[in-house]
């Protein structure tokens, strides 16, 4: 009867959906970069000699009509376009910005509202290092997607046994029960993760347990622990000994 391991679906999903998350913030900065922020800058370059002949302050650029309308809506819906949240925001935030300073003058907030209203409207949306920050975190997120993906695919391909001939899965060919040397179980209870020792070379060659990332590793490790009783031995021995003895008891007061 053969025991078998596979890919623990918790941890499965788990690393699938960190792995979709990163490539899909990979892929959303790569639109910004290469379409939605070269778009934007473009459609802002259309009105931005409309917006510059309005001058004004944030107040007159933002003071919507009767219908609702505002005259930075009116410079996007001359050119057939849909006024960007953007330059509507930082033209708000020059507004909360300026109105802070309280008990100065009001023409000298005008006339600074009106500086930073023109030195705005002068720049891109979106600057080169905005659109570099971008590419940036393509170089980030696509990568990192990319190797959690491929590392549980590779772990969703592999099977892990432990039958009647040895251990199967491990090595290309099956581990005999008998070509086990040594077994280490430090981690098991904390981490989930067994070494079993083969002898390879003269030398002990660590073979790994791992039930978190396989599920099914505890049935193995209990069916290598009932064939080969020894090793089990040996392994609480090990334990057993790497724990620190309990402090003495505290001396009583001198009286």
């Amino acid at each position: 009867m053969n025991l078998t391991a596979r890919i623990n679906p918790e941890y499965a999903i788990r690393t699938a959906a960190v792995a979709l998350m990163l490539l899909g913030f990979g892929l959303w900065a790569l639109y910004d970069g290469c379409v939605a922020y070269p778009r934007t800058n473009q459609e802002f370059a259309t009105v931005r000699a409309e917006l510059l002949n309005l001058g004004g302050t944030p107040e007159t650029l933002l003071l919507a009509d009767n219908n609702g309308v505002r005259p930075i809506d009116r410079a996007y819906q001359a050119q057939g376009l849909k006024a960007s949240k953007k330059p509507v925001k930082e033209l708000e935030e020059i507004k909360e910005k300026t109105a802070l300073a309280k008990g100065v003058d009001s023409a000298r907030v005008r006339d600074t509202q009106l500086r930073l209203v023109q030195e705005r409207l002068a720049q891109p949306l979106h600057s080169p290092n905005d659109i570099l920050v971008q590419f940036a975190m393509v170089a980030v997120f696509a990568p990192l997607g990319l190797f959690f993906l491929f590392r549980v695919l590779i772990r969703a391909s592999r099977r892990y046994a432990a039958g009647d001939d040895g251990l199967h899965g491990f090595r290309a060919a099956p581990v005999p029960y008998d070509a086990l040397v040594g077994l280490d179980k430090a981690r098991w209870h904390s981490k989930g993760i067994a070494r079993i020792a083969v002898e390879k070379n003269g030398r002990p060659a660590w073979l790994i347990l791992d039930d978190w990332h396989y599920r099914g590793m505890t049935a193995i490790l209990a069916e290598i622990e009932r064939r080969r009783p020894d090793l089990a031995t040996a392994a609480e021995a090990e334990l057993q000994a790497a724990v620190p003895p309990p402090p003495p008891p505290p001396k009583p007061p001198p009286f």
